[in-house]
C-alpha cells in the first residue's frame, strides 16, 4: 500500500530534491571553474613565446617552457601563474639579447607568481634604476632554482619588495657599464651604483621579508667600488641564509654589503676567496640604524 503523503510533505521532500540538485550544480560549475583556472600552457607545442603564454595565462596557471634558447624579454604583468622550464634549468634559456632585463616583475606580483627552471642570460637594463637578469619592482615574486649569469649591471636588482629567491646560480654578472642599480631618484638610499650579483633596497609593503635562502653567487665582477656579491641597503630585515658568496671582485667589498637602515638575519654563509682591495664583508658602521644579526655557524672565511 502505498503512503498517503499531504501537498506540505511532497512539498518539502521537492524542496529537498531542489537543493541537493542546486548543491550539485553549484560543486560542478565551481570543479568545472578551478579545472580551468589551473591549466597548463606549453611553449612552444600551445603558443610559441614565453611572453604570449603569459599573455593568455590567467591566475594559478603553469606556463612549461621546453629544453631550447628562447630570445625574449617577459614581463609577468602581475599574474601569479608559475613560468618554469620543463627539465633541469641549465636545458631552457631566456636570452635577452642585451635588449632590457631578461625578466621583470613590477605589477604588484607576490611569491604566487613563480620563476623556476630557467637559465636567464644576457640582460641589460635599458634605463636606471633596472636590472639585466630579473628586475623585481614594489613586488615579491619568487624565484627559485634558476641560472641567472652573464647579465650587465645587477644579476637581480630589487626596489622595495620581499621575493622568495631560493636555490639560484647567480653568475658573471659584469657591474659597472651604467654605473649599476642605483637607487631611485630621491630615495634615501644615498650610494649610487651598487650590487653586481644581487642588490636590494626599499621595504616590502605586504609585510613580508626578502628571503635569500641557499643561493650561490659567484664569479660576478665590479668595476668600481660597488659591492660585486650582495648589497642590502635600507631593505628591511632580509634572512640571508645557507648562501655561498665566492670568487667575486670589487675594489672596495666583494662578497657581502649592509648599509643604511636594513637589520638583516645572517645565518650559516659561506663566504670565501673573493677577490677585493679592501673587505669580503662590510656591516654598518655604529652610526648607521641597523641591527645585524649574524650566526657564523658553517664558516665567514677572509682570504
Amino acid at each position: 500500500m502505498v503512503p498517503f503523503l499531504d501537498r506540505s510533505s511532497l512539498a518539502a521532500r521537492f524542496l529537498r530534491v531542489a537543493q541537493c540538485s542546486f548543491c550539485n550544480l553549484v560543486a560542478a560549475v565551481l570543479l568545472t571553474t578551478n579545472l580551468i583556472a589551473q591549466k597548463t600552457i606549453r611553449v612552444p607545442a600551445d603558443v610559441p613565446t614565453i611572453q604570449g603564454a603569459i599573455n593568455m595565462a590567467v591566475n594559478g596557471d603553469v606556463v612549461i617552457v621546453s629544453s631550447g634558447t628562447y630570445p625574449e624579454n617577459i614581463d609577468f604583468t602581475g599574474k601569479a601563474i608559475t613560468v618554469k622550464g620543463a627539465g633541469a634549468a641549465g636545458a631552457t634559456i631566456i636570452d635577452g639579447g642585451a635588449q632590457a632585463s631578461v625578466v621583470t616583475f613590477d605589477s604588484g606580483e607576490t611569491r604566487n607568481s613563480v620563476l623556476s627552471n630557467l637559465t636567464l642570460q644576457n640582460g641589460a637594463p635599458t634605463t636606471l634604476p633596472e636590472a639585466g637578469g630579473v628586475y623585481i619592482n614594489g613586488s615579491s615574486p619568487t624565484i627559485q632554482n634558476n641560472i641567472i649569469q652573464n647579465n650587465l649591471e645587477c644579476g637581480i636588482g630589487i626596489y622595495s619588495g620581499a621575493p622568495l629567491v631560493q636555490g639560484n646560480l647567480i653568475q658573471n654578472t659584469t657591474h659597472g657599464i651604467l654605473e649599476g642599480c642605483v637607487a631611485k631618484t630621491g630615495s634615501a638610499l644615498g650610494y649610487p651604483g651598487q650590487g653586481a650579483g644581487i642588490f636590494m633596497t626599499g621595504y616590502s609593503h605586504d609585510g613580508q621579508q626578502a628571503q635569500f635562502i641557499g643561493n650561490v653567487i659567484q664569479g660576478n665582477k665590479s668595476t668600481n667600488v660597488s659591492p660585486a656579491g650582495m648589497y642590502l641597503a635600507d631593505a628591511g630585515a632580509p634572512l640571508v641564509k645557507n648562501n655561498i658568496i665566492t670568487k667575486n671582485y670589487s675594489e672596495q667589498t666583494s662578497a657581502l654589503d649592509i648599509r643604511g637602515d636594513v637589520a638583516p638575519l645572517i645565518i650559516q654563509n659561506l663566504i670565501y676567496q673573493n677577490a677585493v682591495d679592501q673587505s669580503q664583508v662590510e656591516f654598518p658602521a655604529a652610526f648607521e640604524t641597523s641591527a645585524v644579526s649574524v650566526v657564523p655557524s658553517g664558516g665567514v672565511f677572509r682570504d
